[in-house]
């Protein structure tokens, strides 16, 4: 009898003890292997609530609310959660086969860091890529050690945690709790930020599978309260973005139906878009928005105008403009003395902060992980692939007119996508063409790939 495929749609309800040869072939292997599968279990069951618990308190502190932000650096943060993270991938014995690394974010990562040898303030833009590349490694150790659905778990739960909080500050203190314009601002001290940090659990929420009773209501009481907070925050661009990841996700549910319903859907979409375009001004008037989207369009200009100084690797990395550095004086100065931090679109950040090279490579990033979400929904390799897919979309409709993933929180996520969809791209690719997009050392061949295999076979 044959080992069960990694990847097989087969489910087992006693694990890979039930399928393997007959002890009267192999007696004392048999027996070592039940027993090691018995201790793996063990290890697999409390390291999944341990994980959950990295990723939401990990989730909820790399966008600290108020009050909490001078208490600690990034830095420090990272390394203490890949201290953690360490500790239980160690402890539950997860065996990795293959290190899969999407090309195109190794090759970002070196950028970040040989950037400070051109950057105006080296320090900052090496402490900074440190900090990156450190919730890099957390990510990457979190996806090989974790289930897809307990990374999902911990996610919703860190965006519930900030929305409890800001609720807590509302009937505590709630002078502090709201906007001047009476949008909802919770602990963060700016409503953006509150709606950033709960947009960011919403896709989670959406793909998460809660297996017990009354689980499907459960999710979408959950889905439901993110997207109330996301509309309380009034932030018009986490509205935008979380309006798109609705979108996409219809459009995935009927695309499995029937393509008919997906081509209804594009024309209803075409229609509303040109009807806007057509009233263009009252629909600004509508959102609250004057004709430069709020200074953003004049924002966008100047930044423009700085990038052909240095247009084919920018003026080196940093999480927000270092004040006084050539880029930040000259945009400042051509908006008439009004300081801005970063460019209010995020690939027009990385074209000033990388040039040309870093933009590209970021693109690739994202063709590479919206393909991979695509691709996984397409073949449902794994419950909650959906994620991927989702949480590409509401970066990138996060980063037209904010930042997105230049905070840490939704580099953070962007890394949990990347290192999701390079793990299960390497597990069911086996065409010479996925070199190209994954650098791939294996590791021990024979030994059993629990992480993936259980996940696919049992667990899910």
């Amino acid at each position: 009898m044959r080992w069960p495929r990694p990847g097989s749609s087969r489910r087992y309800s006693e694990g890979w003890c039930a399928v393997r040869p007959a002890a009267k072939e192999r007696p004392d292997m048999d027996a070592v292997m039940c027993g090691s599968d018995a201790a793996m279990q063990r290890d697999w069951r409390w390291t999944q609530p341990l994980l959950a618990v990295v990723v939401g308190l990990s989730f909820f502190l790399l966008f600290p609310p108020v009050g909490l932000d001078s208490r600690y650096s990034l830095l420090e943060l990272s390394l203490v959660i890949l201290t953690a993270v360490l500790v239980i991938f160690v402890c539950s014995r997860t065996t990795i086969r293959t290190v899969a690394v999407p090309t195109a974010l190794a090759v970002l990562l070196v950028l970040m860091c040989f950037s400070a040898a051109w950057s105006f303030a080296s320090w900052e833009t090496a402490r900074d890529a440190l900090t990156f590349v450190v919730l890099a490694v957390v990510a990457f150790f979190i996806v090989h050690s974790a289930r897809l659905n307990t990374i999902l778990i911990g996610v919703a739960a860190g965006g519930l945690l900030a929305l409890a909080g800001s609720l807590v500050l509302i009937a505590v203190a709630p002078e502090q709790a709201f906007y001047h314009t009476g949008a909802v601002q919770g602990f963060y001290g700016n409503r953006n930020g509150f709606g950033y940090v709960i947009l960011m659990a919403l896709p989670a929420a959406m793909a998460v599978r809660l297996a017990f009773r009354a689980g499907l209501l459960v999710k979408t009481v959950l889905v439901l309260v993110l997207a109330a907070g996301v509309v309380a925050s009034d932030s018009k661009t986490s509205i935008f973005a979380m309006l798109l990841v609705v979108l996409v996700w219809v459009a995935a549910v009927l695309v499995r139906r029937h393509w008919g319903y997906l081509a209804a859907l594009a024309l209803g979409v075409i229609v509303v878009v040109a009807f806007a375009a057509v009233n263009y001004t009252r629909v600004l008037e509508l959102l609250g928005k004057d004709p430069t989207l709020n200074g953003r369009s004049e924002i966008w200009s100047a930044v423009l105008s700085v990038v052909p100084h240095s247009l084919v690797i920018g003026f080196g990395w940093s999480r927000s403009w270092p004040a006084g550095s050539p880029h930040s004086a000259a945009v400042v100065e051509a908006l008439g003395g009004h300081a801005v931090f970063h460019a209010h679109n995020e690939m027009l950040n990385w074209l000033v902060t990388l040039g040309g090279v870093g933009l590209l490579v970021v693109v690739a990033l994202y063709v590479f992980v919206l393909w991979s979400g695509a691709r996984i929904f397409r073949t449902a390799t794994v419950e909650g692939g959906v994620w991927v897919l989702l949480a590409s979309v509401m970066l990138i409709g996060r980063g037209f007119t904010d930042i997105s993933e230049t905070a840490p929180q939704g580099w953070f996520m962007l890394m949990l996508v990347a290192f999701v969809a390079a793990k299960y791209w390497s597990d069911s690719s086996t065409k010479p063409a996925s070199g190209i997009v994954l650098l791939r050392w294996p590791q021990r061949r024979h030994a059993p790939r629990r992480g993936v295999a259980k996940e696919m076979i049992v667990s899910e």
